[in-house]
């Protein structure tokens, strides 16, 4: 048969045609209002191929775009991620490693830009570095003092010797 339907007035779905042709399509069926009989079928169809062509001119080049903006949106991203999160924590880990290594240089300090985790991380790591430069200052001073105060002990000996050795 050339359209399938069934008993109501209007239906839709697809259909062969005598030649093998496939459509999509609907059809709406005229009956006799008095007597109920059916006068003709109307059916408004395109050829199956005609739509498909339709949906690859349509799809195709949107498919193409949503790939190349995710491509697009996926490398900013990466590059965004590399900028402003990888790079500080690099930086911070320099530091670090630079302190815990035999020749650590405690005037060095972690640049801070910004006003983020980074930046604030960046901050304290400086002022752990300031104080360790402090606490090693103190301790230089301290050694000093102790280098002088033996070299007086020293010549206060030796002197207390003399003395003795006199007497």
């Amino acid at each position: 048969t050339w359209v399938k339907f069934a008993d109501d007035i209007y239906g839709n779905g697809m259909s062969d045609d005598p030649y093998g042709k496939k459509y999509i399509g609907d059809y709406y069926l005229f009956k006799d209002k008095v007597s109920g009989e059916l006068i003709t079928v109307l059916f408004l169809g395109m050829e199956i191929s005609a739509v498909d062509n339709v949906a690859n001119a349509i799809f195709l080049p949107l498919i193409a775009t949503a790939i190349t903006c995710s491509v697009v949106l996926i490398a900013a991203m990466i590059v965004i991620i590399t900028f402003f999160i990888i790079k500080p924590l690099r930086n911070v880990g320099k530091a670090i490693n630079g302190l815990s290594s035999g020749d650590a240089d405690l005037t060095t300090r972690i640049p801070v830009k910004g006003n983020d985790e980074f930046a604030d991380l960046g901050k304290g790591v400086n002022k752990f570095i300031e104080l360790l430069q402090g606490i090693i200052k103190k301790l230089r001073q301290a050694q000093e003092s102790l280098v002088a105060i033996g070299e007086n002990l020293g010549t206060n000996s030796q002197q207390s010797a003399s003395a003795t050795a006199e007497i």
